[in-house]
């Protein structure tokens, strides 16, 4: 081996003035095949971590094995702003002790009409003097009122529709046994025969009328007791 001529050749020159082991030459040797065997494992290790990096650029490129996340989060519509002072809708089928639904005792004739729920009478000019109306929805006869309006008292007198019902549970339909159970207040015969009058709980400006045929309710009207449009 040259490697082992030329160390033994280095070693026996005089010119060193060193004295050397017998064995000087293995010991470099094995130095030597030390360090090489180091530079090996260096190599292989720098190769593996080298492949490890490629492997993991790709896997992140590819995206497998990544933790899935969350689609990003995108802008919810803006919910409608509600007015906190809105009033609630009207029920257009409780009736009593003011009015029906946006219908109140009282109201302006203007007020009235602007509802939308109202349609002039053919014969607007009632035989007392004040104006009559139907429902918008209701079929008009002649000289026949729904609603009758005051230019002193505004609306004076409204109709219940059918379905509708007074906070009693009284409405057209009903029996008058029913109406004497549950208005045991003031209850007199009122103009023709058949109808009859009664206190409106919790509204003590106003009269419950009924018109009655065959012990069951035709009619049922809401009614200021001051008003100037008939007796």
């Amino acid at each position: 081996m040259s490697l082992d001529r030329d160390l033994r050749r280095l070693f026996d020159d005089e010119r060193l003035g060193l004295p050397v082991r017998p064995d000087a030459d293995q010991v470099v040797l094995r130095g030597a095949n030390r360090r090489r065997a180091r530079r090996r494992t260096l190599a292989v290790g720098g190769a593996a971590v080298a492949v490890v990096a490629a492997l993991s650029g790709g896997i992140a490129l590819s995206g497998f094995g990544r933790t899935a996340s969350a689609p990003p989060a995108t802008e919810l519509p803006d919910r409608p702003e509600v007015s906190e002072t809105a009033e609630p809708a009207a029920d257009d089928t409780a009736f009593g002790p003011n009015g029906l639904g946006r219908l109140k005792l009282g109201m302006s004739e203007a007020d009235a009409v602007a509802t939308g729920l109202i349609k002039i009478n053919s014969k607007p000019e009632s035989d007392g003097g004040c104006r009559g109306y139907n429902y918008a929805s209701e079929t008009v006869r002649y000289g026949y009122y729904s609603l009758l309006f005051s230019a002193e008292h505004g609306l004076v007198r409204l109709e219940a529709t059918p379905g509708a019902k007074t906070p009693e549970g009284i409405g057209i339909g009903s029996k008058l046994g029913d109406l004497n159970r549950v208005y045991t207040g003031n209850k007199v015969k009122h103009g023709a025969v058949g109808e009859r009058v009664t206190d409106v709980p919790g509204n003590p400006k106003a009269n419950y009328w009924v018109i009655v045929r065959n012990d069951v309710l035709t009619e049922v009207r809401l009614e200021l007791k001051d008003q100037n449009c008939y007796r």
